[in-house]
């Protein structure tokens, strides 16, 4: 069955939800945002991976492992920006198996290493949360922080995160995400034929 969408430039522009719904938003679409309207406890996953057909591209996995699961953020069109997540849904990270653990951690220093040899990012913020609904599911942010017009960095608690993840425009960027995710879907593959092994990158400033 297909689940009913419905296509917006803002949230705010939605209305209210049927009672025991809430509205699941994906860039892309006839606009900027594809609003699917799903039962409370639905994940973000189960749009994702069933109905991949109604999806804009950006949302494809760039890897798919046992596990493990990485695609382009869903929302924000921050060039870069990806999310590591688990093929089945955990609440907490210490429900999590050993061996999805390691899989996991495994997974996203790879991600990282990618980001940097192919896209030359060069610092990330790395964000994890558990939320008291039955929705969520064990996932981490890869969030790059690209330099301000002069330079700077932002360190985490100086960054003001929602002006940032909404200061890229969709329609703009959307074929750099393109552009980033096949080279980061090359990078990871080749991260993950047998015998290969990641060697720390040579700090340039000495630390």
């Amino acid at each position: 069955m297909t689940p009913h969408f419905i296509d917006v430039d803002l949230k705010s522009e939605l209305p209210p939800p049927p009672t025991g719904c809430r509205y699941l938003d994906f860039l892309g679409g006839t606009r900027t945002l594809r609003c699917f309207v799903v039962p409370i406890a639905t994940p973000r996953a189960e749009i994702l991976n069933r109905h991949a057909n109604l999806l804009d591209a950006i949302h494809l996995p760039i890897l798919e492992e046992r596990h493990v699961l990485v695609r382009a953020d869903a929302s924000y069109p921050v060039p870069g920006f990806y999310i590591v997540s688990l093929r089945r849904q955990y609440v907490a990270l210490d429900f999590v198996p050993n061996d999805v653990s390691l899989a996991m951690f495994d997974a996203i220093r790879r991600v990282r290493a990618a980001m940097r040899e192919v896209l030359g990012i060069n610092h990330i913020h790395l964000h994890y949360e558990e939320k008291p609904d039955p929705s969520c599911n064990v996932h981490w942010w890869l969030l790059p922080i690209w330099p301000t017009p002069d330079g700077t960095v932002p360190p985490i608690l100086r960054l003001d995160l929602r002006a940032y993840l909404t200061g890229f425009s969709f329609r703009d960027v959307r074929e750099r995400i393109l552009e980033f995710n096949a080279a980061m879907k090359t990078q990871l593959a080749s991260h993950y034929r047998a015998g290969h092994r990641l060697s720390p990158p040579t700090p340039k400033d000495g630390r």
